[in-house]
């Protein structure tokens, strides 16, 4: 009876220290999947992964046992562990997926049959939904990767997703979809420009619907920022009477930016390159340059080098000759100011007889004009000079060297 006892006493001790060994493998696994995950994230969201090579190969050699030991043993964990055949639980196959995206980043295609089976056995895991989406992403096949990602967020809302469909694995997918969307409709270029307006406000609601999971996160504000950015740049081509509204659209997607730099993105280069573009768009040079020098600053690879020296050129450039009157010589200018005379007289008659297709216009000069503001009511009266066409200036924007009633020079962008 006391070897019996004794021997008895030995197998249940025995049992218990697998399973307390089990436990702890369990949440040493499911920390080294929150690690292998922000790596990953970190290299899908910004190129880099955040660590060394080393490091990298360190993460996974101490992730490959967690693997190995839960799926050779058939335990019961407790939490997320719940499984009786603990090698076909979805975690340990999404931790294999993950590793597989780690080691072979060029070969996403490998990872797939494991976040497969991983999304098969827990639908409602929205992470692995995410990760397998920017694999097939990454092999060129958008719709199966937009399937994915919607799916994911689909069944992350059920009742029976539980306490795995939380807000971070939800707003991650709102991203990615948000910028797959706008990937899929940059890559039809048989798109009508109500189809792509369309595709581009769906882009910025996504992307807004992340913002409001987490107020705090500066990447969900930069992924809304460039969606804002898609339809600021797209609505001129297909919305009529359009401006009127584009000082507030301006208003919110620099709001967007500033969000995201405060909320965590000082140090991201693209941020300052894409909204320095912006500026450049909206023909404000010094906020353009200032950023472009950040993003020089946080990232040397950003090719804000030649964009920089482009507006230095063409400021320089219309400056010379707005200075120069447009280099029309004394003759041609008195000729020209006359004509303006003669056309200011003819506008004041019909805006006073009620004649003009525009009511409640009145003619303004160039120095009556509120830099910045909307002259909204005011209509300036001038004559081209020059025109200056690409690739003389430092974008696709048209520009003219004018002269307004007053004899004010000054050069006007068409955009």
């Amino acid at each position: 009876m006391i070897t019996f006892s004794m021997s008895e006493k030995t197998v249940t001790t025995h049992n218990s220290n697998n399973a307390a060994e089990d436990v702890k493998a369990s949440d040493r696994l499911l920390q080294a999947i929150h690690e292998l995950q922000s790596v990953h994230q970190r290299k899908q969201r910004y190129g880099a992964w955040g660590c060394t090579s080393e490091e990298l190969q360190q993460l996974i050699l101490q992730a490959t046992p967690l693997l190995g030991r839960c799926s050779n043993r058939a335990s019961s964990y407790d939490g997320s562990f719940n499984q009786t055949t603990v090698a076909t639980h979805p975690l340990v196959k999404y931790a294999q997926g993950l590793c597989t995206c780690l080691q072979a980043p060029g070969i996403p295609r490998q990872a797939i049959p494991d976040l497969q089976a991983a999304v098969k056995l827990q639908p409602s895991l929205t992470d692995a939904w995410s990760t397998l989406a920017h694999c097939y992403w990454e092999c060129g096949e958008l719709g199966m990767a937009r399937n994915c990602l919607m799916t994911g967020l689909r069944l992350s809302l059920e009742p029976s997703a539980g306490s795995a469909a939380s807000a971070a694995p939800r707003r991650n997918a709102l991203l990615q979809l948000s910028m797959l969307v706008r990937q899929q409709q940059a890559a039809d270029a048989s798109a009508l420009p109500a189809v792509r307006g369309e595709a581009l406000a769906l882009s910025r609601d996504l992307a807004r619907a992340a913002v409001e999971l987490d107020v705090t996160d500066g990447y969900s504000w930069y992924v809304l920022a460039l969606a804002q950015l898609g339809l600021y740049l797209q609505a001129p081509l297909q919305l009529p009477g359009s401006s009127s509204s584009r000082p507030r659209e301006l208003q919110h997607l620099l709001g967007s930016f500033q969000q995201a730099e405060r909320c965590g993105l000082s140090d991201l280069g693209d941020l300052y390159f894409n909204r320095a573009a912006l500026h450049t768009y909206n023909q404000d040079f010094p906020e353009a340059l200032k950023d472009y020098r950040c993003a020089q600053e946080l990232d040397p690879s950003l090719p804000t080098q030649a964009e920089v020296e482009a507006i230095l050129t063409l400021v320089s450039q219309l400056s010379s000759l707005v200075t120069n009157k447009g280099g029309v010589k004394h003759k041609q200018w008195s000729k020209i100011t006359a004509v303006l005379a003669k056309d200011a007289a003819k506008a004041s008659e019909l805006l006073s007889k009620g004649l003009m297709h525009h009511e409640g216009l009145s003619l303004a000069g160039l120095t009556s004009l509120k830099p910045g503001g909307v002259n909204r009511g005011m209509a300036l009266l001038c004559r081209p000079l020059v025109f200056i066409a690409p690739p003389l200036n430092a974008s696709a924007t048209l520009y003219l060297v004018c002269v307004d009633t007053a004899g004010a020079c000054f050069s006007l962008a068409l955009v």
